[in-house]
């Protein structure tokens, strides 16, 4: 993943007072995608567990993000917050890479690690800032920007797990 600022590595975790302690983004990513890989591969969709590991994170690679990860372990700072949004950026990105309902479905998964499933759309206007159609649209809602690595907005094909294969597969 790309520096930002200023800092040679992206973190996703501080896991204790000192840098040398902190998870990079990259191994964090790394690891869930591996896992995901190994719990959705039960069922045929290893693929689809390995892309949801590899972007769940990928808006903690914002300057926002790497500063609230930096405030976090100063002893001086008050008791941090819940800090920046970053599933919302690994969700659009989803909806980006890979075509049709799948990224659709991608989108669901990464943009509710934290909350839980969104619904798609609202019921009333009231609901309508809950919604994951509302998070998806950059002009509705304004999320930090990332800059990814080479390749990584390849477009992409996902095969339905539970889809019957086709006398061509």
């Amino acid at each position: 993943l790309p520096r930002v600022m200023g800092i040679g590595t992206i973190y996703a975790h501080t896991l204790g007072p000192s840098r040398s302690q902190w998870e990079p983004l990259d191994v964090h990513a790394h690891r869930v995608a591996e896992l995901a890989r190994s719990f959705t591969a039960e069922f045929s969709a290893g693929d689809w567990g390995e892309l949801l590991g590899r972007w769940h994170d990928l808006g903690k690679a914002s300057d926002k993000f790497q500063a609230y990860l930096n405030e976090t372990c100063d002893p001086d700072a008050a008791e941090a917050a819940r800090g920046p949004d970053h599933s919302t950026f690994g969700a659009r990105h989803a909806v980006d890479s890979v075509p049709n309902i799948a990224g659709q479905l991608l989108a669901f998964c990464i943009a509710g690690h934290h909350a839980g499933l969104a619904d798609a759309t609202p019921v009333e206007d009231a609901s309508a800032r809950a919604t994951l159609g509302y998070k998806l649209n950059p002009a509705q809602y304004a999320i930090e920007p990332v800059t990814l690595p080479p390749g990584a907005s390849e477009p992409i094909q996902l095969r339905f797990p539970f889809a019957t294969p086709s006398a061509a597969d």
